[in-house]
């Protein structure tokens, strides 16, 4: 990832890579809306990496990550977020990343590009992120 090599001064966590790549996911078609946010702190409550978090502690990092967005815009955020997940992470937090962009029910030609480059960036299997994503089709318009 040696076009990332900018973004390799100031690492996030683990925890914080997984915020940034929702955060991206929520805000790829230019705007987070309420629904979206809903779902970024739905996953934060829920999954294994960020559940356990304190509150302050998410709130310290919500800043960070919201300030890189607001900084270096999606692609530093992304960056950033790519360059800390451990590699046995990857398909997880693209599931999870994949799961935030179905929030609205649709996907836009941003978000599709979004998990495309995730896909490649993260070394997930096409096949399985096919598999992944179709999973979460049907599980979003429930």
């Amino acid at each position: 990832m040696a076009e990332f090599d900018q973004f390799r001064t100031d690492s996030f966590s683990k925890e914080e890579a997984l915020l940034g790549l929702i955060v991206g996911a929520a805000a790829v078609d230019g705007e987070i809306d309420a629904l979206e946010m809903r779902e970024i702190m739905a996953v934060a409550n829920r999954t294994y990496t960020l559940g356990p978090v304190s509150p302050d502690d998410f709130h310290r990092m919500k800043e960070r990550v919201f300030g890189v967005l607001k900084a270096e815009g999606i692609a530093g955020l992304f960056a950033r977020s790519a360059l800390a997940i451990p590699e046995d992470m990857h398909e997880p937090f693209f599931a999870t990343a994949c799961d935030v962009l179905y929030a609205d029910g649709q996907i836009t030609a941003e978000e599709t590009k979004y998990m495309e480059i995730m896909c490649k960036v993260l070394s997930v299997d096409p096949a399985r992120a096919q598999a992944m994503v179709a999973v979460l089709a049907v599980k979003n318009r429930a």
